[in-house]
């Protein structure tokens, strides 16, 4: 048994830029050749995909819940979508005088802008600190992401940010995160 530790760690990868699911453990390991079949319960019901790559020494398997929507997607648009602000944060400690304009312990820094990019055009500036999102606090990160998934490309959301000690709200709408390069001049997959 890997532990506490390890479960969340895993669960907290799989989570990124996803809200969706857990993940099962198995206590034997498939063949290699068998990462991708199905995990059957005694009736017979597909209850998990199992895969033998995601991590190594680790045989899991991804539950129907966590994989149907991914699936549904992939048939949808032939990839999977991810919200995208432009903005790279940094996670901060609120001032406590700012925490009379409804912020938490923690915020987000942000320490720089796309040109163009969906947060610039809503005007958000390099030193806002972003506190919540839709009303829900905002200390990670991770937690923004979380916030960002595909189904929110196109729309708007509201942005709770403290900008030279003032509260604002600033209303952004959600790009799709750009497709990655690998290397120079080489289109990822």
């Amino acid at each position: 048994r890997r532990g506490p530790q390890f479960e969340s760690w895993l669960v907290e990868l799989l989570r990124r830029g996803s809200r969706r699911g857990d993940v099962i453990e198995l206590d034997l390991e498939p063949f290699s050749g068998f990462s991708g079949g199905p995990l059957v319960d005694s009736r017979g019901s597909i209850v998990a995909i199992n895969t033998a790559g995601l991590v190594r020494g680790a045989a899991l398997a991804l539950p129907r819940d966590f994989v149907s929507p991914i699936v549904d997607e992939l048939l949808a648009r032939g990839r999977i979508a991810r919200g995208y602000l432009g903005i790279g944060v940094h996670p901060v400690r609120v001032p406590s005088a700012d925490r009379d304009h409804g912020a938490t312990g923690s915020g987000l820094l942000v320490h720089s802008l796309e040109a163009d990019g969906p947060a610039e055009r809503a005007g958000l500036m390099v030193g806002d600190i972003l506190i919540s999102i839709e009303g829900r606090s905002l200390d990670t990160a991770l937690r923004l992401l979380e916030e960002l998934g595909g189904e929110r490309v196109g729309e708007s959301v509201g942005l709770g940010v403290i900008r030279g000690g003032n509260r604002i709200e600033i209303t952004v709408v959600v790009g799709e995160r750009p497709q990655r390069t690998a290397g120079r001049g080489c289109r990822s997959r």
